[in-house]
């Protein structure tokens, strides 16, 4: 049984509907579109190829904030995915613990893990169905929300953050969309694609609003980097929290 968050009411109802929408969406719609999606020799359209160098490069400047070598350090992958992220950490010697709210998503990446034999490391890693936000997982030196947030609203993307910064010792790095023509494209195109194979709606958000909610809601965090990742069909907007 998953835990149920508990929180402000704004949060929390968007929370729980858009939670209910992925889960749905990845675990039933999408899983082998995702699988492909994130693996290396799957070939796909020129949509969805941009889609995935996009990711790839995101994840690459996530992986260079965090440095080469986070022996003894502790990382909450939250919103994992196929598992990706999460397996570049490990092998940088991270204890890592990486969760997401489908279980065909954990399945998919619990067996890329198992079959790695190229994953050398003196880390650890730990794949769990469930909530992002549950606080029996426990404290992590750095937390890392790739695209995970994409799906609410500014203030309550920035709430979810703030949740999660009460377990972060060090840092915290999420992702958000930025307002851009591009993405008007990327909504249209979208349009063309049967309505059962559309992804949850994201909520994009423009730097000065997300600059200003961190400025009034996360006390004793700064700003200390931001990274903008754009290809033809992705968008991507990554912001470092440090304890101040």
């Amino acid at each position: 049984m998953l835990w149920k968050p508990e929180r402000a009411p704004l949060l929390e109802q968007e929370y729980q509907d858009k939670r209910h929408q992925i889960a749905q969406y990845f675990d039933k719609t999408a899983v082998k579109a995702w699988d492909r999606l994130t693996s290396n020799d799957e070939n796909l359209n020129f949509i969805r190829e941009s889609v995935r160098k996009g990711r790839e490069r995101m994840q690459h400047h996530i992986l260079e904030r965090f440095g080469e070598n986070l022996s003894g350090k502790s990382v909450l992958d939250a919103g994992c995915g196929t598992g990706n992220l999460a397996m570049d950490l490990v092998t940088r010697n991270a204890n890592v613990v990486a969760v997401d709210i489908s279980p065909s998503l954990i399945k998919i990446a619990r067996e890329r893990f198992s079959r790695n034999d190229q994953c050398k490391h003196d880390g650890e890693l730990k794949f769990v169905w469930g909530d992002m936000l549950d606080p029996s997982f426990g404290d992590f030196d750095h937390i890392v929300l790739m695209d995970s947030t994409i799906h609410y609203k500014s203030a309550n993307a920035i709430a979810l953050v703030n949740e999660l910064c009460k377990r972060a010792n060090e840092s915290i790095i999420f992702t958000f969309v930025p307002l851009t023509p591009l993405l008007a494209v990327k909504f249209a195109l979208g349009k063309f694609f049967p309505k059962s194979e559309r992804a949850p709606a994201v909520e994009p958000s423009s730097e000065d609003a997300i600059c200003n909610l961190i400025s009034q809601n996360l006390n004793g965090w700064e700003i200390s980097g931001m990274k903008r990742v754009s290809t033809y069909f992705y968008a991507s907007q990554a912001v470092e929290l440090r304890r101040v």
